[in-house]
């Protein structure tokens, strides 16, 4: 599992590279794991601090991402339209968005 958090838009640069090293050490595919740095990336626009956490196992890449602040109708639209799951929480003050990307299946399964 990787986590990182980001109190503001200067940090993303070093993360992004951190969160990128990390998901290709696990074998995540270039494309997909450009995917979710993108929706990573376009979750900063999130109100207040903004805590990612990216856990990849077989079969995908579950990306949480925790933000103080309402989320408008409407946002986010990369991300809802890259994963297979989306999900959005709220829980007083915090939001969190849980968007899973799948795996690309194996061509000999």
């Amino acid at each position: 599992m990787a986590e990182l958090a980001i109190s503001s838009a200067d940090e993303w640069p070093v993360a992004r590279r951190s969160l990128s090293k990390w998901l290709l050490r696990r074998d995540v595919p270039e494309l997909l794991t450009c995917d979710v740095v993108m929706a990573a990336e376009e979750a900063l626009g999130l109100a207040g601090p903004v805590s990612i956490v990216v856990e990849a196992s077989e079969t995908d890449v579950v990306l949480r991402i925790v933000g103080h602040g309402p989320i408008p109708p409407g946002a986010l639209p990369m991300l809802r339209a890259s994963v297979d799951r989306f999900e959005l929480v709220r829980e007083g003050d915090r939001t969190t968005v849980i968007a899973s990307f799948p795996l690309p299946r194996s061509e000999s399964a």
